[in-house]
Formats: structure tokens, sequence, C-alpha cells
């Protein structure tokens, strides 16, 4: 499986973060909604990709079709009932916040970077826990929280890569 690389990691973050601030009453909803149809999709092709191969063992075969329909099944619980799954998703925004916070974090500090880049990942990271835990009531301030967030993360992110691949350029030059 190939690896997103980390400028398009960062666009996605900063795209996500924008959605949450302009739209943060449908989003997470409609994040949870595409995730099921995600999974009905997969499976779906899993399922005939399945049927199709003739070569495999058959209690190998029998697991791959138990976890394809186990995931069509999922998908359908999570489109008929989205709510319940909607703080699940605010608990991975926050786990990728300050997952991608701390790496800014241990970049900044190995590169001796100016202390600006420290007190931001530090933010961030702060701002990511802040949202696993979720203590606001109102989920439009936590939908914008997370959505400044991750454009910041997305940003920071961006801007390393950018300076690195300038380093890596100028060290072959």
């Amino acid at each position: 499986m190939k690896k997103l690389s980390p400028i398009a990691v960062a666009v996605i973050l900063v795209t996500l973060g924008l959605i949450l601030i302009l739209w943060p009453d449908a989003s997470v909803t409609g994040i949870v909604r595409l995730t099921a149809f995600g999974l009905i999709a997969a499976a779906v092709i899993g399922i005939i990709m399945h049927a199709m191969n003739k070569e495999e063992k058959k209690g190998t075969k029998t697991w791959k079709l138990v976890q394809f329909v186990l995931c069509a099944a999922l998908g359908i619980w999570i489109l008929v009932n989205p709510v319940l799954f909607e703080g699940f998703y605010q608990i991975v925004i926050g786990i990728i916040i300050a997952a991608n916070a701390l790496k800014d974090l241990i970049v900044a500090i190995k590169e001796n970077k100016h202390w600006a880049f420290i007190a931001l990942a530090v933010v961030s990271l702060v701002l990511g826990v802040i949202v696993m835990c979720n203590p606001f009531t109102l989920f439009r301030t936590f939908a914008v929280i997370s959505g400044i967030s991750l454009v910041y993360s997305g940003v920071v992110s961006l801007i390393n890569e950018i300076r690195q691949s300038k380093t890596k350029k100028q060290m072959n030059e």
C-alpha cells in the first residue's frame, strides 16, 4: 500500500479544517455518512473480488467473506445511526491534531527552530488533547476549534515539508 505524501496529508488537514470552520453543524454528520458509504463500497467491492477469486483456500476465503459482510453491516449501521458515531469522530480528530502537533514539535526541537514554532506546536498539541477530551457542550464550538487546529497543523506541516525539500535540494547541489 502506497503511503500518502506529507504534502497531501497537510492539504487534507487544511481542507478538513476549513470544512469544520465553514460548516460546523453539518460537517461531522457528513463525515460519518461518508465513512459509512466508504465502508459499504469497500465491502461490496471486496465481496465481488472474493467471488471472482477461485485460488484461495476455503478457510481463508470464508474468513474474508465474513469480514466483508461485517464491514457492510457496520457501514449500514453507521448510515442509519450517524449520531452514535459523531462522538467517535471527535476523538479521532483530536488524535490526528495531537499526533501531527507532536510530530511538528519533535521536528522543531530537533532542528533548533525558532521558539515560535515550538510554542505553536505545543499550543496545537494542547488543543488536540482538549478536542480529544471534548469538554465543550456545544458541538459548533468544538467543530470551529477543531477546524482551526486542523488548519494550523496542516499549514505548519506544509511549511516544514517545503523547508525540508529546499534543504535537501540545496544539499544535493
